[in-house]
């Protein structure tokens, strides 16, 4: 059936690296002949053929090992992920196995250590699922690190456009039906009636070119509150530049002090 990832296995291991946590997650990307049609909206408002919005990638979920990655250390941490990967065993056919490979992603809990740390931390992580005789998948150290916030934000936002229906496992946006289209506009105009700006003016002075959104896809935002960080992603094309810039400086300050704070709750149990 051939693989969707370049791999030779339809199947992805990612293991998301929380600073409470970390989860692991099973991701099948069907080939092509296993993609039959899905059914079609019940409403056919259109006669053009619409690309499905059917969700392609299957997620399995696996357990989350607590704490977070960010507590081990180079001499604890190559055992650290076993239990889930003694799970992804059921969820992956065993002819995948050795050819499925290992992502591990951390955010901001690891990007509060030394940067020197967090490489001895991934080089023995690395070594010791590569080594141990339970884990048959492969584990290569370049696909083990620490992603930064705006990337987090970035994967946020595509995950929840995916789910939306509004991107497609292309990640290419999928075009809308008239109604949608109607709808879309509906909501854009009752936003901004109701908008309470923070940067001063009501939502309609000081907005983008109007003419240009109301051809562009509505794309979803995300707000993720994690456990040491915080992401917000949104379309800011109808925002002005002053807006853009001012938003950015809050979230650059927020995130700021959100870390100080945490910092400083490690150095408290440290000490204790």
């Amino acid at each position: 059936s051939g693989s969707s990832n370049g791999s030779g296995s339809p199947y992805v291991i990612l293991c998301d690296a929380g600073s409470t946590g970390t989860r692991l997650y099973v991701y099948s990307l069907p080939s092509s002949d296993d993609d039959d049609a899905s059914p079609s909206s019940s409403s056919s408002t259109t006669s053009n053929d619409v690309p499905s919005r059917k969700h392609n990638v299957q997620i399995q979920e696996g357990p989350k090992i607590r704490p977070g990655l960010s507590s081990q250390t180079p001499d604890t941490v190559g055992t650290y992920l076993l239990p889930a990967f003694e799970a992804a065993l059921g969820m992956i056919p065993a002819e995948h196995h050795a050819t499925t490979p290992v992502y591990v992603y951390a955010t901001a809990g690891m990007r509060l250590l030394p940067h020197d740390l967090q490489l001895d931390l991934y080089d023995a992580l690395a070594e010791g699922l590569r080594d141990h005789p339970t884990v048959p998948f492969v584990v290569e150290r370049d696909n083990l690190g620490t992603i930064d916030g705006e990337d987090e934000g970035y994967f946020a936002a595509l995950a929840v456009n995916y789910l939306g229906g509004v991107i497609g496992s292309d990640l290419v946006t999928l075009p809308r039906t008239h109604g949608e289209e109607e709808e879309d506009h509906r909501d854009r105009d009752r936003d901004r009636d109701r908008q309470l700006s923070l940067f001063g003016g009501s939502g309609r002075s000081g907005g983008g070119n109007d003419s240009e959104d109301d051809d562009a896809a509505t794309l979803l935002g995300a707000l993720d509150l994690g456990g040491a960080s915080v992401q917000l992603v949104f379309d800011s094309r109808t925002m002005s530049p002053t807006r853009r810039r001012r938003l950015r400086e809050l979230a650059r300050d927020e995130n700021h002090r959100h870390l100080q704070l945490m910092q400083q709750q490690q150095q408290q149990q440290q000490q204790q």
